[in-house]
């Protein structure tokens, strides 16, 4: 397995500040043996001082330039503290010296260039390394993350030309620092939420001098005022009462009661890991801070990065997060967790899948609840540069195929963080790419960047669920005739939003949220441009309505209007017509199927609470006993069809009643046979005998009236 799965690519030198007390010898570097120079290397390495390994190290290859394993863990170090340019002419210095004994430098070297956007020279190494890598013992690894390296840059020019109507800019040095600044959170239209180390230049730690405290990593605001944003302190404060803790990676559950986080600490092997901790909305204030329970942390990995959503099942909250595990696929990946709030417990974690997960690295996911899509990013998938965000629509196991975000929120280098902000115009990522606040190199170090569409289109929909009723006038009493028909608005009907999602060749309706209705039988929705939805209107005692609509098409803002109408559910059983059997026998015809399929296997379909009785009738010839038999035989094929068809077996009853219930009679007045009477009497019919939320395969979250969310 390659390194980075032992070197967390999610820290990005969390601990790049310098902790050792060898910085003192740093003056004097020259002055020391080559032999003390490499040991001092060694030091500093192992304690995280990764810039003054790398100047040891420096130091060392100046006096002793034909050591190649010391310039390949050069090459190493400036390419983990990301100076891209620096490790590709140091691989390559290790990879010309021994080709054989240095094969990894090769890919590292192409990986380089692709990083510094040099694809083709990346390109032709690649394939290259690819031909002599076939020995290595962790081949088959390299052989994935180098077929999405090749295929990355030959598709890189197609990705950058196809450049997104999306503006990125900086947010400035009020907001990023020289250090890395990660976790945007949109918490409102004019106020961001992130995490820093808010310094403008190393410092250096010294054990010795006790004085002197490591700076740590903590919760900022920052405002946005007539455009500019300004960092106007800490949040909130109780989070960072600890001025020695590493905290980040901030998110809120959907309705805004916890806050997960993490925290970065040693364990009892004496390595930094990461793990997610919560606090409780208390009022106005915030709860202490609670560590989630083992298996979700577990003391030998890091767990870290959540996100936070609501799974569409049973309403559980659904916490992604980043871990190096077993059982992953490769390097970090994404876990989820499911929260039962009746049992108070988080279920075991399991792994997102194989379509979210790769042999590289997966890391800082986002759940946009909005349109149940994971945004992530990725170096084993097919991008431009080292990190790239992806995004898939699904959740827990079940996932869309990911698609690269495109340019420019990716470049060539790494990409991570993505957010969409509270207006959804536009949200924020972090990148260390050229153009930030620099370090020790211009790629060293990741900075906050805001993005917003030029050309946002901004779709709604709304309309009104109401039903048909029939309002006598003085003419349909005074003559008997029929009463009129009239439209009445129903108050608290449940509309509901699904998003189409094509999944393995099938089409899947994935619920977003719900929308109980007003007084007036109202309901609003807003809806993303390049769409499928489903819209679902029910309300107990009638019939569900539903329509598909899209928006792919839709170019401009504009908010669609939709009536939806509700049917009565009858107290009678409903004849299914042209529901024909063989002669004598129970089998369906294809005609009787055709029937079914279009009748109420579509009602079932769509009314998934239903629970129906399904009977059937015979006329009056033959004995009653054998009469009785064969239409229990009918009825119980008409079930077993619809079970066929993924109907549950619950919902349905089969009740054969001969010729007991007729509705005609079998015989004429005087006596001569009637075939009329008897073919009306040999009939199958359903009847809604009740309703069960327990079949519905769909829980519709929290509830809404006017917009607003109540219990």
């Amino acid at each position: 397995m390659i390194d980075t799965k032992k070197i967390s690519i999610i820290l990005f030198l969390i601990f790049a500040i310098a902790m050792s007390s060898v910085n003192a010898q740093t003056n004097n570097k020259s002055l020391a043996s080559p032999s003390k120079v490499k040991k001092f290397a060694k030091n500093a390495y192992r304690i995280g001082d990764i810039y003054s390994a790398i100047d040891f190290y420096k130091t060392y290859t100046d006096e002793k330039p034909s050591n190649y394993k010391v310039i390949y863990q050069l090459a190493e170090l400036y390419r983990k503290s990301r100076n891209y340019k620096q490790a590709e002419i140091y691989y390559k210095k290790a990879y010309d010296a021994n080709n054989k004994k240095f094969v990894k430098a090769l890919y590292y070297h192409a990986l380089m260039q692709k990083s510094n956007g040099k694809y083709k020279e990346a390109r032709d190494n690649f394939i290259i390394f690819k031909k002599e890598s076939k020995k290595l013992k962790d081949a088959k690894v390299f052989r994935k993350l180098v077929k999405a390296d090749i295929k990355g840059c030959e598709i890189s020019p197609l990705i950058i030309d196809s450049v997104l109507k999306i503006l990125v800019q900086h947010m400035g040095k009020s907001v990023n620092k020289a250090h890395v600044e990660f976790s945007p959170v949109s918490i409102s239209n004019d106020m961001l939420l992130f995490a820093s180390l808010r310094a403008d230049d190393i410092k250096y730690y010294n054990p010795n001098d006790t004085s002197k405290k490591l700076p740590a990593r903590s919760f900022y605001l920052a405002k946005n005022t007539n455009g500019n944003w300004k960092t106007v302190g800490k949040y909130p404060h109780e989070l960072n009462n600890n001025p020695t803790e590493n905290i980040g990676n901030g998110t809120f559950s959907a309705d805004g009661a916890k806050f997960y986080f993490t925290k970065t600490t040693k364990n009892w092997r004496n390595q930094m890991i990461s793990q997610i901790w919560v606090c409780k909305k208390e009022g106005q204030s915030w709860s202490d801070a609670e560590l989630l329970p083992y298996p979700v942390n577990d003391p030998l990995y890091t767990t870290t990065q959540p996100s936070v959503g609501v799974e569409s099942k049973k309403g559980f909250e659904m916490i992604f997060f980043v871990s190096d595990r077993q059982g992953g696929k490769g390097g970090q990946d994404i876990w989820y967790t499911l929260y039962d709030d009746k049992k108070d417990r988080y279920l075991k974690p399991k792994n997102a899948g194989s379509k979210i997960n790769t042999v590289g690295d997966d890391v800082t996911p986002y759940y946009d609840m909005d349109t149940r899509t994971l945004y992530y990013s990725s170096t084993g998938k097919v991008g431009l540069g080292g990190l790239d965000i992806f995004k898939a629509s699904g959740e827990l196991r079940k996932w869309s195929v990911p698609e690269n975000v495109g340019y420019p929120i990716n470049s060539s280098a790494d990409d991570l963080y993505f957010t969409i902000g509270k207006n959804r115009e536009g949200g924020f990522f972090t990148s260390n790419r050229i153009g930030g606040v620099a370090l020790k190199n211009p790629t060293c170090c990741d900075d906050i960047y805001s993005y917003r569409w030029t050309e946002y289109i901004h779709i709604a929909i709304e309309g009104n669920v109401f039903s048909q009723i029939k309002l006598p006038n003085a003419d349909s009493l005074a003559n008997k005739k029929d009463s009129i028909l009239s439209k009445s608005s129903m108050q608290d009907a449940r509309v509901s939003l699904y998003l189409l999602v094509e999944r393995d060749s099938t089409t899947e309706a994935m619920f977003l949220k719900s929308y109980a209705t007003s007084s007036l039988g109202i309901y609003n929705f807003t809806l993303e441009q390049g769409q499928n939805y489903r819209l679902v209107a029910e309300k107990e005692g009638y019939f569900n309505n539903q329509i598909a609509l899209s928006t792919t098409n839709i170019l401009n803002s504009d908010t669609l209007s939709k009536n939806l109408e509700l049917r009565k559910i009858p107290k009678k059983s409903m004849i299914l017509d042209n529901i024909y059997y063989e002669f004598d026998k129970s089998i369906l015809t294809n005609e009787a199927k055709i029937t079914i399929d279009t009748t109420i296997y579509k009602i079932l379909h769509e009314n998934e609470k239903l629970i129906v009785e399904i009977s059937s009738h015979t006329d009056n010839k033959g004995k009653d006993s054998y009469n009785l038999k064969l239409s229990q035989k009918r009825a119980e094929s008409v079930v077993k069809y619809l079970v066929n068809k993924g109907i549950d077996k619950r919902r349905l009853i089969a009740k054969g009643y001969g010729e007991t219930k007729p509705i005609a009679n079998n015989t004429k007045a005087n006596g001569s046979d009637n075939p009329e009477g008897r073919q009306a009497n040999r009939r199958t019919e359903f009847k809604v005998i009740g309703s069960s939320d327990q079949f519905s395969k769909v829980n519709y979250g929290p509830k809404f009236i006017n917009g607003k969310r109540v219990k």
